[in-house]
């Protein structure tokens, strides 16, 4: 279907999945996500399982604890892995990271991004908002992945990326898929474009 890569939470069904995977010869690039509270175990999976890049979750970014989060960052470096942030909050926490210490330590930031600003830490969604991420964004410097593009279901498929379009900064998109014949579907569509 096109995927080159999953990205994971440290969940026994979804690591089971990826044996099954790699046992019928599917290939992919694994991007794992660190959960709060079991940082050392989901490292030592990731590592075990090649991951190339290990992001660390939302709410242990979205906390800005930054000295917590250089920690990890530098323990994600350690395995070999491109270490990775992860908000839930893209207005609140990229503005604090761009007054950080942290800049130098991660390479890709995983971002909620839908045409309805839903998922997202704004109440509107409008050009100006729209703008301030866009500029906040920029001022990273980063490997940008966008997430929630469909909304929790919300959006069309087809609205979605037609959305997507437009969003200048998306370097990789990742997407939530329930079923076969939602892939199929999402992933038929994304080849058309």
């Amino acid at each position: 279907m096109g995927v080159k890569g999953i990205q994971v939470m440290p969940e026994p069904p979804v690591i089971e999945a990826i044996g099954l995977a790699r046992d019928n010869g599917i290939k992919m690039d694994i991007v794992g996500t660190m959960m709060p509270e079991t940082e050392a175990e989901d490292i030592e999976l990731f590592s075990d399982l090649g991951a190339v890049s290990v992001m660390i979750h939302g709410t242990i970014t979205d906390s800005e604890n930054w000295d917590a989060v250089e920690e990890k960052l530098l323990k994600i470096k350690e395995i070999g892995a491109v270490p990775g942030l992860v908000t839930h909050t893209p207005f609140k926490t990229t503005s604090s990271l761009l007054e950080s210490n942290i800049l130098d330590l991660f390479d890709i930031y995983s971002v909620p991004v839908n045409k309805l600003g839903y998922l997202m830490d704004c109440d509107v969604y409008d050009t100006e908002v729209r703008a301030n991420l866009d500029n906040m964004i920029e001022k990273l410097n980063k490997t940008i992945l966008v997430r929630n593009v469909l909304a929790a279901g919300v959006l069309k498929p087809e609205d979605a990326f037609s959305y997507l379009k437009t969003v200048s900064f998306a370097d990789v998109v990742a997407l939530g898929i329930a079923s076969v014949d939602e892939a199929q579907e999402t992933f038929s569509l994304l080849r058309s474009l």
